[in-house]
């Protein structure tokens, strides 16, 4: 994940593992004439990082954030996963290309935010759906085409009732699926998306909660994208979280911890990145399987250890006493690292995807851009065909450029297996693109106040005031379809 041209010492994920090194090689004192983030930042610089976040994984070697899976490539929040290419937080899922927040899914080709979801086909929003396309907001349907705001439904094809023959009819006449097949779709749904009600956020099974993309929750408030989670306020893709607050993109469980990024399984875990069973550790990166630590980097299996360097019990608590009332005097103590520290610019973080900014306003607020490598951008001579019945085997060996950046990408075996198994398009744009292109069909990671036209009370919810849609409370809104 780091650039050619990152400072940092970048070890292979096999290389970072072997016991040839030893993260307290780099061990150093505190010096409290320095503030603590400066030192920090100094020793985080020279430990080695491991090129790329995986944990008990297999054939993966080109997915981030991968947590047991097998067979995934350029999936970045991997969790549990076979046979996945192309995604973004997809968690337990199995066969599924080109997903963004996909849960317990399977068989889905550019699904957005489905859960428990069998073959969700360009859909959105759908929960508990078999064999669907173009479908937006169902809930428990199966055999629907160009449905929204359907609950328990089979056999609809743009909300209309039709016999097992009449669909599988109308499936076999629009097959296979071309650009403008899709587009035409695409707007149909759209039209019919204007007609109905939609909830202030999407979820079941929740009590007391606030936020969008929550399921299987209590008392959560302003939490985006979280799963199994109680008591946990500022939750951004969380799951099996208890008394956590500003926490993110941690598959969990998580238990009373702070201001973090990227846990597994972590328990009072404060100010802290990508930690893999912890306990008790504060401001520390790439920790594994330690507890008692403050402030180190790239350790595992330790305890009682500052900036790397090994003490007793009774020297660490009484040294982290000293440094936490110096943090607390120079405004440092609960901040998370600062963002100038980040290894990576503006545009390769996941910050950019959520809260777009351009070159010039990322540069203004002080952060770092990385402009594009030209040795990917070459021009194809390949053309691709609109009709995948007609695509050969000899794509496979192409060096194809996206038709909106220029960017190169390939296809992959196994990818255009399925293209021709569910008779869909080959995609003209690179993964990037795709990806991006789904981040911005997502409501943001923003809350405004409403009021329900129905029962007039006032709801947090992300729809912006101004959007033309009719938004109802959880409650009016399950009256309404139920």
């Amino acid at each position: 994940m780091y650039a050619p041209d990152s400072p940092y010492t970048v070890y292979s994920s096999t290389e970072w593992w072997h016991d040839n090194w030893d993260g307290l090689t780099y061990g150093r004192a505190f010096d409290f004439n320095k503030s603590f983030f400066e030192q920090f930042h100094v020793l985080n610089m020279a430990v080695p990082k491991e090129a790329l976040y995986h944990v008990q994984c297999d054939n993966s070697d080109y997915a981030n954030l991968a947590f047991k899976a097998k067979n995934c490539y350029l999936v970045f929040g991997c969790v549990e996963n076979e046979n996945c290419l192309y995604g973004h937080i997809v968690w337990h899922s199995k066969d599924c290309i080109d997903g963004l927040y996909l849960y317990h899914c399977e068989l889905c080709y550019q699904a957005i935010d489905c859960v428990n979801g069998y073959k969700n086909i360009y859909s959105t929003e759908c929960t508990d759906c078999t064999e669907i396309y173009f479908s937006y907001n169902c809930r428990g349907c199966r055999n629907c085409f160009g449905c929204v705001g359907l609950v328990h439904k089979q056999w609809q094809w743009f909300n209309k009732q039709l016999t097992e023959e009449q669909y599988h009819n109308n499936l076999k006449a629009v097959l296979p699926f071309t650009p403008a097949k899709i587009a035409q779709m695409q707007q149909q749904v759209a039209g019919l998306r204007e007609q109905i009600v939609v909830p202030a956020y999407y979820g079941i099974h929740n009590e007391n909660v606030s936020g969008n993309h929550i399921y299987y929750s209590s008392a959560c408030r302003h939490c985006f994208d979280v799963k199994h989670c109680e008591q946990s306020n500022y939750i951004f893709t969380g799951e099996h979280f208890v008394d956590t607050y500003d926490t993110s993109f941690s598959p969990g469980p998580a238990e009373q911890c702070y201001n973090s990024l990227t846990l597994q399984n972590g328990r009072n875990v404060f100010c802290s990145h990508f930690i893999f069973d912890g306990t008790n550790l504060f401001y520390c990166d790439s920790c594994y399987a330690c507890k008692d630590c403050f402030g180190c980097s790239g350790l595992r299996h330790k305890q009682y250890c500052v900036f790397n360097k090994q003490y007793t019990e009774t020297d660490y608590r009484s040294l982290v006493a000293r440094i936490t009332d110096q943090m607390k005097k120079l405004g440092e103590w609960g901040e998370f690292f600062p963002s100038s520290h980040s290894p990576f610019a503006y545009n390769e973080s996941s910050a950019y995807e959520y809260y777009p900014l351009t070159k010039e306003q990322a540069l203004v607020r002080g952060y770092r851009w990385r402009e594009p490598d030209a040795k990917e951008y070459r021009s194809s001579n390949y053309t691709i065909s609109d009709d995948i019945t007609v695509v050969d085997d000899a794509i496979l060996k192409a060096i194809l450029a996206c038709n909106h950046c220029g960017k190169n990408y390939k296809l992959l075996p196994p990818e255009l297996q399925f293209y021709r198994q569910e008779k869909l398009f080959i995609p003209k744009q690179c993964p990037d693109c795709r990806h991006l292109s789904r981040m911005r069909q997502r409501n943001p990671r923003q809350l405004w106040q409403r009021s329900c036209p129905k029962c007039q009370r006032a709801m947090p919810t992300s729809y912006v005031p101004a959007r033309p849609e009719q938004v109802y409370c959880q409650e009016c809104y399950n009256k309404a379809i139920y």
